[in-house]
Parts: C-alpha cells; sequence; structure tokens
C-alpha cells in the first residue's frame, strides 16, 4: 500500500522502519523546522506479532560533528547509538534491545492487554504507549571512557495491561520477542557526549491499519468493479449486433478507449455503474407505478358496473325480444 513515503527526514536525520526487511510507509507526514533543526511526526500501520527493526541515518550531516541516536519505544528509552566525527559509517539498523552478551531480543507488534477495573489504572496508563520517538543529540566535544568489564544488559519491562479507558484508542503496543542468539563483539572504547544539544525529533505512531483508515489518515481501498452478467436475448427479439465500421469491421477502437479510460480512472468506472444501477431502479420505478394504476382501474371498473333488480314475469309468460 502506497503511503506518504518510506523514510522520514528532518534535521539531518532520516529514520524508516522495517518489517521483512522491507520499508513501510508512513502516512500523514508533518515536518517542521529546517535542515539544521527540525521534528517530523508521522503514521505507520503495525501488525500483531510482526517483527520490526529501526534505520536511523546521519549521512546528510557534516563529519566535523559526532553525534548520538537515543531511541524511545512507547516512553523507554532502548538504545543509544554514537557516531563518530570523520567516520563513514553513518547509519544503523537497530533490531532490538540486548539482554546477555550473547542474546537479544527482537522488537515486535503485539496486541494491548486491558484490566478488568480501573484500580490500578492510573498507574498502567501513565505509559507513552503507541509511538517510537527518535531524538538526535551532536556535540563538537566527545568524550571517550573505558568499556565495563561487564557491559549493561537491558532489563525487559514487564507489559502491565492498561485500563481500557485510558487507552485513547489504542490496540497495539510493542513486545520483545524470544531471546535470539546475538554474541557482542566487546567494544574498545565507549563514547559520551559532553554538552549535547539536541537538533531533530522523529515521532512514529503506530497504530492497526483499520483504525488509521476509520480516521481518514490512510485512504480506504476502492471496492472491486461489479461485473455484469450480459443478458441472452429473447426468442422474438434479435441479438444486437456490433457497429460496424465504413470497413464493415465492428468499431473495436472505440470500445477500446471507453476501457482504458476506465482502467485508468477508477471512480470513472463507480460513476458508469452508479448510473447504470440509476437506470435499472427508474425502470422498475415505472414498471412498478404501472402496475398500480392497472389496480387502480381495476377497482374504478367493478364499482361503475351496478347490477340491477331482477324483475318478476308471470309464469308462462314469453317475452318477446325481437324487433
Amino acid at each position: 500500500m502506497e503511503g506518504d513515503c518510506t523514510e522520514i527526514s528532518a534535521g539531518g536525520l532520516q529514520t524508516s522502519i522495517l518489517v521483512d526487511d522491507e520499508r513501510v510507509a508512513h502516512y500523514g507526514v508533518q515536518v517542521e523546522g529546517n535542515d539544521d533543526r527540525g521534528k517530523a511526526t508521522s503514521w505507520i500501520a503495525s501488525e500483531v506479532d510482526k517483527e520490526f527493526a529501526i534505520n536511523v541515518s546521519v549521512k546528510s550531516l557534516p563529519k566535523s560533528n559526532a553525534y548520538g541516536v537515543l531511541v524511545y519505544i512507547d516512553g523507554l528509552l532502548v538504545s543509544s547509538s554514537f557516531f563518530c566525527a570523520d567516520s563513514d559509517k553513518r547509519s544503523r539498523i537497530i533490531t532490538g534491545v540486548r539482554i546477555s552478551q550473547t542474546e537479544k531480543r527482537k522488537f515486535m507488534f503485539g496486541a494491548l492487554e486491558f484490566l478488568e477495573d480501573d484500580s490500578n489504572a492510573e498507574a498502567a496508563s501513565a505509559k507513552t504507549l503507541g509511538q517510537i520517538g527518535i531524538v538526535l543529540q551532536t556535540s563538537t566535544k566527545p568524550e571517550t571512557r573505558r568499556p565495563p568489564d561487564a557491559p549493561d544488559s537491558f532489563v525487559v519491562p514487564s507489559h502491565e495491561k492498561v485500563y481500557e479507558g485510558s487507552s485513547k484508542g489504542m490496540a497495539h503496543q510493542v513486545k520483545y520477542s524470544e531471546p535470539r542468539e546475538d554474541r557482542l563483539a566487546s567494544p574498545k572504547k565507549l563514547f559520551n557526549l559532553k554538552d549535547p544539544f539536541t537538533v531533530a525529533k522523529h515521532v512514529i505512531k503506530y497504530r492497526p491499519l483499520a483504525m488509521l483508515q476509520a480516521n481518514g489518515i490512510v485512504a480506504r481501498p476502492l471496492p472491486p468493479a461489479i461485473e455484469r452478467t450480459p443478458e441472452a436475448p429473447s426468442s422474438t427479439q434479435s441479438p444486437a449486433l456490433p457497429r460496424r465500421s465504413r470497413k464493415g469491421k465492428p468499431a473495436e477502437g472505440q470500445v477500446k478507449t471507453e476501457a482504458e479510460a476506465e482502467a485508468a480512472d477508477p471512480e470513472e468506472r463507480i460513476r458508469k455503474r452508479r448510473r447504470e444501477l440509476m437506470a435499472e431502479l427508474a425502470k422498475l420505478e415505472e414498471e412498478e407505478d404501472r402496475l398500480r394504476a392497472s389496480k387502480r382501474m381495476g377497482r374504478t371498473i367493478k364499482q361503475e358496473i351496478k347490477h340491477e333488480p331482477r324483475g318478476t314475469t308471470a309464469s308462462g309468460e314469453v317475452i318477446d325480444l325481437t324487433i
């Protein structure tokens, strides 16, 4: 399905979401600011149990600065990436969270679970659900430090159920797959940004496709064309012959042109079908009026016929009807 684009860009940061190794469509894209500093928002369609990844790039930004990219999912910081100044590596694909030096858990969309009552509504609904946030920071003074002996591991949060009244029409949330083997190559050094400032923010809101269509964010697909079955000609009516050109051949050019016009313009096909249905409706209404008029006329004729009382004649009397 086509959308506004498959990548959003603002403040020198490019972001795309990958599902099955393909970029998904972004809808309702809005961009504020300029190339130096900006904010972008968009919508994507989510599907339960589908894994996804986040592709971030700073290829358009100057190499004189160092950059850090922070990724938030449902309000929780899940990743921080660092791009060194003068480095040729200017993009990164973030697939999930690391739970150990040898295992990761992939991002995936899941169904939102609801509480049966609102007893824990305040705590459960405090999260920022339904959105992926990417923040780009930069600094001209990056700092280096030695990595720890045991790198930090991400603690996967337990998914709290949400009170339905505070879900704001959402149906999905991000969950995490079962652990997958993914060995980490120990870095020789780590980096920090000293006195960083934010240059870009991207907010990607995910919802089920049907919900995006219901809210007018994604256009609904056009209904399929209804093919009419040609009526068989009656025994008293000769079949219609195709119109022939001056050389005696059917004028196929005109028929082909109309078919091509309908294929190129789906709305014209719908308008044509509507005209046909309106014509059929008019014929049915006309036939119904004739039937009603016929019934009314029958009742009128019966009322006009009056039955005269029978005359009585004497026994054996003969009535002469001759003139």
